[in-house]
């Protein structure tokens, strides 16, 4: 089953805590992070923090950590790691999406420890990647997705660009623009800044740009191998 329309499918039928900060007056940002209680549903052995809900597939193992980030100690991140799985964080947003057209500067650190061997996003197949970052946009017909993924070296030829276009029953048709941002196994953190808006305008005209869903992946599944890498709070600013 495609990667996005998981997605789609795990904000749809898992209940979550929703969207419990929001966004008022005139803050100059506001972070997705990760220092919540932890929670466990549905699978006893893994927990992750509120208010993000988990979906992981149903063969494999996988592992969600929050740690001290060691960089600002009064942030936490996330250390991520599956072998032969596949899971995602995701925050479900459609009951007040978030509004990126005022906060349109997405930023974020993220370091890839181990690749899942083979994996390209490029390949159905062996569609796997250590660290994804994937918005959703509600659309009247479906659903537009951009995601950020730190990928596999490239294969000769691969852009770092892809495209998704199809149809599902439950959720009409899915758009989606996949990122290519990093590629390899990092010695360091490494910053990622985006202007979704901009991103969003690039690809998509039937959607605003208010975040229906967030969703952070890791997965090893297609290539039964395993994946591990850390990210760390995802803040959208002005």
């Amino acid at each position: 089953m495609r990667r996005i329309t998981c997605l789609s499918i795990a904000f749809f039928v898992i209940e979550t805590a929703g969207y419990l900060n929001t966004v008022v007056g005139e803050e100059a940002s506001r972070t997705f992070g990760y220092s919540g209680p932890l929670v466990s549903r549905r699978r006893g052995d893994i927990s992750w923090p509120s208010p993000w809900n988990c979906w992981a597939g149903i063969t494999g193992d996988v592992s969600i950590r929050v740690e001290k980030d060691p960089g600002n100690p009064d942030e936490h991140i996330l250390h991520l790691r599956s072998v032969r799985g596949s899971f995602v964080l995701y925050q479900d947003l459609r009951s007040s999406p978030f509004p990126a057209d005022v906060y349109p500067k997405l930023t974020w650190r993220w370091k890839a420890i181990r690749l899942p061997t083979g994996g390209s996003a490029h390949d159905e197949s062996r569609n796997d990647q250590v660290l994804q970052v994937y918005l959703a946009f509600r659309r009247s017909d479906g659903y537009d997705i951009l995601g950020y993924v730190w990928d596999n070296p490239a294969r000769p030829g691969e852009k770092d660009l892809v495209h998704h276009s199809y149809r599902v029953l439950l959720f009409g048709r899915i758009e989606g623009y996949i990122h290519i941002l990093r590629r390899g196994v990092a010695d360091d953190w490494v910053t990622e800044t985006r202007n979704v808006v901009e991103d969003h305008k690039q690809y998509f005209r039937a959607s605003r740009p208010r975040v229906a869903a967030i969703g952070i992946w890791c997965d090893s599944n297609d290539t039964g191998s395993t994946s591990e890498g850390m990210i760390g709070p995802l803040v959208f600013s002005k």
